[in-house]
């Protein structure tokens, strides 16, 4: 016989404690003691350590008498080895050898404040379950069959998030928020009705703004068009495939992109066909069809409307954008234009001043003038002076300019995204910025060139004289 209907067969003609702990305990006397043999045989030969105890002293399998009040106590985590299950990291595994102890532990976790608490994620093994169900962190399925994975696809529910929307009391919610949704396997099968429930009343507090502790129960508050208080009560029956699904679905729409509005949308939807004190999630089975549609719909309108705001904020900047543009192009022009009429100043002046001297001689004399040395290096600090305060005075007025446009823009913005706002500055304005930067270097390389030619004067006019006598 195999091990898992030999544990199983023994479980059920004996006392047990199945229900979700470490260990299991397993209590019977002499008319079940030709079951417990082979039982404990052949755990032993896999390997798991156990505990056997007759008349509440430690004993051995031999030792027990069929007169003998005897008690088995194996680790779960150890039996679900040896049936062949090997859990993964993060994971945590309940096993249950009945259906009943599964059912009976499942309804219980429909009392939030003592809900079974796992980190990550959690594996359900029934021993004589023929089917299974998953999600992203839930699974459960039969002792012994192929466990299917857990559903990655599904939008996994981030806390953080539903904490921004929804204010749930810390008193009563031993569980993350979602953990327990379902997505695919038998979900209509009866076996799992106690997790349809289990589910629904996790998701269904999600579609609300707040709940709330009041006299021994749980109440959700909608705060939409109109104010409602509803209780988060335990329906006599289980939701069906599709009433599970919907809720779920809510969730996932709610808490999947723009949270704020949708969240929103849903929850005034909902209070406008709520009634004060009524049971939410039987209202939710009646009402959530329409709402969610409802909301979808004006949803698509609110998105209609923020694409026009932000076609027309694109619209805007753009203009203003080609403002900066111009004005980094105005810049560049006028920092040539100085410049160019700086030298052509420069060249008539010494050209007028020494073209009564175009002789060797005159030239000569030239050298040895303090008045003209001190002319060319007022002319040379000239040239540096100029440069520095163009360069200075166009920069700072690009830079505030600039800085001015962003700060406008992140302040008045209320559909494009910041980093919209950034990527059409950096595709317009960085060519005409890297032109500028371009010109500005330019003009102080020439600047500080004529500058030093201008100090240097004596050694450059005393060259040329050189050539002329060598010539």
């Amino acid at each position: 016989m195999p091990l898992i209907a030999m544990v199983r067969e023994l479980a059920e003609r004996c006392e047990r404690d199945d229900g979700a702990t470490d260990t299991l305990t397993l209590s019977g006397d002499g008319a079940s003691l030709h079951l417990l043999r082979p039982a404990v045989e052949a755990l032993q030969g896999r390997g798991l350590p156990i505990q056997l105890r007759a008349g509440g002293m430690p004993a051995e399998i031999d030792d027990i008498q069929p007169t003998d009040r005897w008690s088995l106590i194996a680790h779960k985590g150890g039996l679900v080895s040896v049936f062949g299950f090997q859990p993964q990291q993060g994971e945590k595994v309940v096993l249950f050898l009945s259906l009943g102890a599964f059912d009976s532990w499942a309804r219980r976790q429909l009392d939030l404040a003592k809900g079974y608490e796992w980190p990550d994620r959690l594996t359900i093994l029934v021993a004589g379950l023929g089917s299974a169900v998953f999600g992203p962190q839930l699974r459960c399925c039969g002792l012994g069959q192929e466990v299917p994975r857990f559903d990655q696809s599904t939008l996994k529910l981030c806390a953080n998030a539903v904490s921004a929307l929804v204010r749930l009391p810390l008193e009563s919610l031993s569980r993350k928020v979602g953990q327990a949704m379902l997505s695919g396997g038998d979900l209509a099968g009866d076996a799992f009705a106690c997790l349809r429930l289990w589910a629904e009343r996790d998701i269904a507090q999600l579609l609300s703004n707040e709940v709330v502790q009041r006299g021994g129960g749980l109440e959700v508050l909608l705060r939409g068009g109109r104010r409602v208080s509803m209780r988060l009560e335990v329906p006599a029956d289980a939701p069906s495939q599709e009433q599970l699904q919907r809720v779920q679905d809510a969730a996932s729409w709610c808490f999947a992109e723009h949270r704020d509005a949708r969240h929103s949308l849903l929850v005034d939807r909902l209070a406008l066909d709520a009634e004060e004190g009524g049971g939410f999630i039987t209202f939710l089975r009646m009402s959530l069809k329409s709402s969610l549609q409802d909301a979808r719909d004006r949803y698509r309108l609110v998105v209609i409307e923020k694409k026009d705001a932000a076609i027309k904020e694109t619209r805007d900047i753009l203009k203003e954008v080609r403002t900066q543009a111009d004005a980094y192009a105005s810049k560049v022009r006028d920092l040539t234009t100085a410049f160019l009429r700086d030298l052509l100043a420069a060249t008539l002046l010494i050209g007028l001043g020494m073209l009564g001297r175009m002789n060797s001689d005159g030239l000569g004399k030239l050298l040895e003038s303090t008045a003209v040395d001190v002319f060319f290096k007022f002319l040379a600090g000239y040239f540096v002076f100029a440069c520095v305060v163009q360069i200075s005075s166009n920069w700072r007025d690009l830079h505030l300019t600039t800085t001015e446009f962003q700060r406008w823009w992140r302040i008045s913005r209320t559909s494009l995204p910041g980093s919209e706002v950034d990527r059409i500055l950096s595709d317009v304005i960085t060519p005409r910025r890297r032109t500028f930067y371009i010109a500005l270097g330019a003009v102080a390389f020439f600047n500080l060139m004529i500058a030093g030619a201008l100090v240097n004067w004596k050694v450059i006019l005393d060259a040329i004289l050189a050539s002329q006598a060598s010539g």
